[in-house]
């Protein structure tokens, strides 16, 4: 009679845990979100010094069309010295809200206009840096690595629309493998759904 007590109350704990609560514990980052908008990052440098970069400043979320109806969604982020853009390129006959909120590998080459038109899966990228020579960071070398993306997350006192984790490595403009952990969020989603 104990065993069945247990294996119902079992059954009951297990069934009662929604996506909700699992994508909750998925974003470990949590603790640093501060303002309804921002990002918090650390680099790590090769020689083992490191880098805080953090601000309240996402320039926002963006949403286009690809080639034979595949499409993207984007948030664009950054400080004086840092920039970043982190992309999404979903399949034409995917619903974004489907595949997005979950954990994803980044891509390790930036994936061209010309490569769209015929994606067979969601296609996920994240970046450091602008076109200008100056900057530390190739905006043509993508961050490889994961991404944890969380919708409809509890922090500060109010619900984030967005928060996405990243944990990768990138080489910058002298070569170095620097490696990026940190996290950038938006309480307005700005439809990226």
């Amino acid at each position: 009679m104990k065993r069945i007590v247990v294996i119902l109350l079992a059954i009951i704990v297990f069934s009662s845990c929604n996506k909700d609560d699992e994508n909750s514990a998925q974003i470990s980052g949590v603790s640093l979100i501060d303002t309804d908008q921002g990002f918090d990052f650390t680099l790590v440098y090769p020689d083992g010094k490191e880098k805080k970069v953090k601000s309240g400043s996402i320039f926002g979320t963006f949403n286009g069309q690809l080639l034979d109806g595949d499409y993207y969604k984007s948030m664009r982020g950054g400080a004086s010295g840092f920039k970043f853009d982190f992309r999404f390129s979903i399949p034409k006959d995917v619903n974004a809200s489907d595949v997005i909120e979950n954990s994803h590998q980044l891509r390790s080459q930036r994936l061209k206009l010309e490569q769209t038109g015929n994606l067979s899966e969601l296609q996920t990228e994240f970046w450091l840096g602008t076109s200008d020579e100056n900057d530390e960071f190739d905006a043509f070398t993508n961050v490889t690595g994961s991404a944890k993306y969380q919708q409809n997350v509890a922090a500060i006192g109010e619900r984030i629309a967005i928060a996405v984790e990243i944990n990768g490595s990138v080489i910058n403009r002298k070569g170095e493998n620097v490696k990026i952990t940190g996290i950038f969020w938006k309480a307005k989603d700005d439809d990226i759904r």
